[in-house]
This record gives C-alpha cells, structure tokens and sequence, in this order.
C-alpha cells in the first residue's frame, strides 16, 4: 500500500511540474536566422527550402536587400524566371538608390537572361538597375540587347522607347541613346519620328560618325556641312600697330625710351640750357625728338611677333571608341568530348579587354568557358562540359565603355563508341528446289550503321565458286537464281562497318526435280510471271560528299514482288566502269572504299524480279 502511495504522489508530482507556467516556450526565429537559413539552403541548392526562408526575412524585415536578393536567385534555380524578375522590382522599388541591392541585381538579371533571353521584363529591369547605378553606357547595352532578341514583341519596342527618351533627356549628348531610339522606333513602324530622332542626334552631336552616317543616309545630306565651327580661340592681346610707339616692342611695357634713339646725346645738353626742361621726362611717351620717325625700322620687329605666336597646334587625340562584341549565331551545337572554339567579332579602342563567363541551366555559373586570345579572339567550350544547355555572356570594356552578347551552347551527349558487326545465326542450313527461288534466312546482324554486307557462295563438291546467289532488298532473304544445279553449296555473308567484321556460314542445298512423267493432258500455256515487277521512285538525283567519306544514303523508294535481286553498276566522268562502289544493308546505302578518288560518278542501281526488271541512275560528286 505504502509503494502504490508513493507511486501516486509521484505521477502527480511529473503532472504538476509539466503543467507549471515555466515551461519556455520556443523562441521566434529572428531575420538573421532566416538568412542564415536561406543562405544554407542555397549552398546545398535546396532551393525550395530557400524560397521559404527568404520570404520569412521579406516579411519581417522588407528594409533588408540581402532577402530580394536571395528569393531571386532561388526562384530562378527553380526555373520560375518571371517570379524572380517581379522579387527584383519589389526590391527595387522597396530599396531606390541601395547600392548592395542595385550591384547584385544586376548580375541575377544578367542569368536570367541567360536562361530566358526571350522575356522582356529581364532587359527592362537590367535597364532601370543600371540607370539607378548611374552606369548609362551598360543600360543602353540592356535595351539593345533586348532588341536583337524581341524586335518583334511591340510592348517591349514601346516601353524601351520611353526609356531611351529618358536617358535623352538626362544626357542629351550621348549618341548611342538616339541610335538606339531611332532602332526602336524604326520596328515600331513610326518612320517619321524615328528620322526626327536622328535629326535631333547629329544637330546636337554632329561630330559622330555613326550619327553623321544614318543622317546622310536618311536625309541625304553631305555630313560635312554640317560639322561644328571650331571652338572659340581666347581672345588675342592688342596688337600695338596702331599706336605706334618709337621704342621697340620689348617684352617689359615700361617706358624705356631714353636709350632708344642716338638723338638723345644732342637733347643731353638741353637740360643745362633752360632748367624747365626738366618736366620734359613727362612726355617721355611722345617724345618731341622729331628724329624718331626716320627709326621707323623698329616696326619690322612687329611683324615677327604676328608669326611667331602662332605655333602648330597640337593633333587632338583621337576619340576614343566604346567597343562592339558579337557572334555568328545565336546558338552553337556541340558534342560532350569535343572540344569548340566560337570566333568573335570586336572593335574598339584598345586597349579592349573581354571577359567570357558560363551559366547553366539554372542559371549557376560554371567553368568550362574561356578566352582563347590567339590572332583572331575566339571563345573556347571545354571537351569535358556534360551534356546540358548553357548560358555565355560575353562583356568587351575599354576606356570608352562595354558592350556585352550572350549566346547558346547545347552540348549532347557524346556519341556511343562504334560496335563492332556481330552475327547471330539461328538456322544454318537451308533448301530449296532447282528452279530458282528465294530463302529467308535466319540471323540477326548487330552493329553500328552503317553495315556493309557482301556474300560468296561455292560448291562444296570441288570448293569452286559459283554465281547465281545474291541478297534481297530486305537483307535476310537470300535468292537462288534458276540456273543454279542441284548441289551442295557454302554461303559465306560478311559485314563490314568502321569498327570491324564478322561472317555468319549457311550451307544451302538445291534440290533436283524430276518433270512429271505424263504431261498433262490439258495443258495450259504457261502463266505470265507473278507478282509486280520492280519500280524505282526517286526523290533526289545528285549528291556531293567530302572524299575520304564511307558511304552516301541515296532518296529512293524499290517497290515490287519479292525476291528482288539488286546490284549496281559505277562509271566515272570518263564513261569508264570502275569499281569501289556496293550495296551496304540497307539497298538506299552505297558503301565507298577508301581507295576511290575525287571525281564525279554516275551510279546505276538494277532491280530485277520474276516479274521484270528497273534501273535507277544517280549522279555523285566527291571532291
């Protein structure tokens, strides 16, 4: 009693102590635990688990970039670049002029380009950050690129349009602002004010070239008309020519006139003749020594001096050039184990510097992509890249700005290596009646494509070959011609493909028949052959292949009654039949040797059944 006792008060004691208003509770997760988290999720690329946490840090604390920042890059590993795109504008509006926020939205709208080159929201946003960054060289390059890739979508044309006019209207001298605009307009199909851009531009700008080169081309006037007076030259100083004075033109203005003129000895003596000849000093300037028009020499020094302040002027440096990059395609195929190099197209002043970064499909930055600088700029993809689409951005920089393209690259998986041809033979013997006829043989043939087959035969009793047998259209059927006697004969199949070849043996035994000994008492004149006879349906007469090349697959259709017997015949430009040339598996693939040479060959294929015969003539070229 006394243990159940004790037992009872202790379960009420664990009752109560659990029930007691002590017990904490869980302490609410602060922004910085929901960044912390988020910012794990990432690393791992959990990025669902991240969205979660980055919303969190929205929600309590919008004021911080580092939660728009985070949700966007997540939303754009999930794939969904249009949340991503609207994260940034919230962010955007909700942090104007925040550098952390404007820096590093740059660059996650710079990767969803690359995943979604075709949404205009991408380039507007990329627009509107760079704008705020006060970096108006590469907002420019936002628009434009976002009009190579949507010239046709009218809302984005409209909207970049109002954006050109706004970088117009901050800095009106800046000419890629017009050439842009004048583009825009142009797609919209609003020609005229499109032109009216382009007047605007060179009037204000009517030093540059491009400007100058669509003014002329639209208005079709002499760009040179139309160049800038030459800046104001700083007012000259006063030439002294007229007022004339008897000292020459030294460099000091101070009156020196007293030892300009030899006269001055015979006025030396004056001062002592009359005292008041002392004021005489004061028209020192004019002095009354009549003599001082015949040294009127002493204005020869004055030409000297309209000469000699006129020094070349130096050349201007030229202007700089902001650079251009670009590309032959907008998207490049390749195989995973092969290497590829894109070439580039650059101008600008040097020195010009290009930067080449990779993204794959989520939009994550990857190696592999890299700048082959030889004579001629080239991006080079790595043969070791998996197979996978990816983003390449390409940023040309110089003194006068940068440009940047991105462009595709779709890596498939690298080819199988070539298998060998096996057979697999189910049935090696086989019969028919003499006569003629037809065997489907039993086997199956493995092996990379394309597979050449050829086929001997000889007769066991003395190991001659024979004529008479040869392959159906179909590639198992084996026919027997009628003049084939009764015997016993070895028939040897080899394939034949890149990476080796294999034989498959059958033994075929024709069988004698013996006519019946009593005619038929009615008989009936012999049937006409049947079955429809063989019928050639050709789709494309000529062909060209690189010499060194295996085999041409030729557009044709055999139709007809089975067993068809094929063969082909080659003749060269000269007329001449030469060899070389077969069937392969399949009657459309014509196998070449290596030892047949460039030139142009006419191939005739023959079909012939118990029904009739066709024949089918193709031109090839091999150079």
């Amino acid at each position: 009693m006394k243990h159940r006792i004790k037992a009872l008060i202790f379960i009420i004691s664990i009752i109560a102590l659990l029930s007691t208003p002590s017990c904490k509770k869980a302490a609410p997760l602060t922004a910085s635990d929901y960044l912390t988290l988020g910012e794990r999720y990432l690393l791992t690329l959990d990025y669902e688990q991240a969205v979660v946490q980055y919303q969190n840090l929205i929600e309590i604390e919008p004021s911080n970039p580092r939660g728009y920042l985070g949700l966007a890059i997540a939303l754009n590993g999930l794939g969904k670049t249009g949340d991503a795109i609207t994260t940034l504008q919230q962010g955007f509006n909700a942090l104007p002029g925040n550098y952390e926020f404007l820096s590093e939205a740059a660059d996650i709208y710079i990767e969803i380009i690359g995943a979604a080159p075709n949404d205009p929201e991408a380039y507007l946003g990329l627009f509107d950050v760079y704008e705020a960054l006060g970096e108006t060289d590469h907002a420019l390059d936002a628009l434009e690129s976002g009009f190579v890739e949507l010239n046709n979508d009218f809302g984005y044309l409209d909207r970049s349009a109002g954006r050109y006019e706004r970088v117009i209207a901050t800095d009106p001298y800046n000419p890629d602002a017009y050439l842009g605009l004048y583009d825009v307009l142009d797609a919209l199909g609003n020609q005229e004010e499109a032109v009216e851009t382009v007047i605007t531009g060179h009037a204000l700008i009517p030093g540059n070239a491009k400007l100058g080169d669509l003014y002329a081309r639209l208005v079709g006037s002499d760009d040179s008309t139309m160049t800038p007076p030459p800046p104001p030259t700083p007012p000259s100083q006063p030439t002294p020519l007229p007022t004339i004075t008897p000292s020459s033109p030294a460099p000091s203005p101070v009156p020196i006139p007293t030892p300009t003129s030899t006269s001055a000895a015979t006025a030396s003596p004056t001062p002592s003749a009359s005292p008041s000849a002392s004021p005489s000093p004061t028209p020192s300037n004019t002095p009354s020594a009549s003599p001082s028009p015949s040294p009127t020499p002493t204005s020869t020094p004055t030409a000297t001096p309209t000469t000699t302040p006129t020094p070349t002027t130096t050349t201007p440096t030229p202007a700089l050039v902001a650079p251009t990059i670009s590309v032959g395609n907008s998207t490049y195929h390749t195989e995973a184990g092969t290497d590829l190099y894109i070439t580039l197209n650059d101008t600008g002043s040097q020195p010009l510097t290009i930067d080449v970064q990779g993204f794959n499909e989520r939009g994550q930055p990857v190696p592999g992509f890299m700048l082959d600088n030889g004579t001629v700029p080239r991006v080079y993809v790595a043969a070791w890249l998996s197979a996978g689409t990816y983003s390449v951005t390409v940023t040309a920089t110089n003194d006068a700005g940068s440009r940047f393209v991105i462009f595709r690259v779709e890596v498939a998986p690298e080819a199988p290596a070539a298998v060998a041809p096996l057979f697999t033979v189910m049935n090696s013997s086989y019969s028919i009646n003499q006569g003629g006829g037809s065997i489907t043989l039993s086997f199956t043939l493995t092996g990379t494509d394309p597979v050449s087959l050829s086929m001997s035969a000889v007769n066991t009793a003395n190991n001659s070959p024979v004529s008479g047998f040869s392959m159906g259209s179909s590639g198992n059927i084996l026919n027997v011609g009628e003049r084939v006697v009764a015997g016993h004969y070895r028939v040897t199949l080899t394939a034949t493909n890149d990476a080796g070849t294999d034989v498959a043996n059958f033994s075929v035994e024709v069988i004698s028949t013996t006519p019946s000994p009593t005619p038929s008492p009615t008989p009936t004149p012999s049937p006409s052959p049947a079955g429809s006879p063989p019928e050639f349906t050709v789709g494309t007469p000529r062909y060209s292949i690189a010499l060194g090349s295996r085999y041409v697959v030729l557009d044709f259709t055999l139709t007809g009654t089975e067993p068809i017997t094929t063969w082909i015949e080659v003749q060269n430009s000269s007329g001449a039949t030469v060899s070389g040339f077969s069937i392969g598996s399949s009657i459309n693939t014509i196998m070449i040797a290596s030892e047949v040479t460039a030139d142009t060959y006419t191939l005739t294929l023959y079909a012939t059944n118990s029904a009739g015969r066709a024949a089918a003539s193709f031109h090839l070229g091999i150079a």
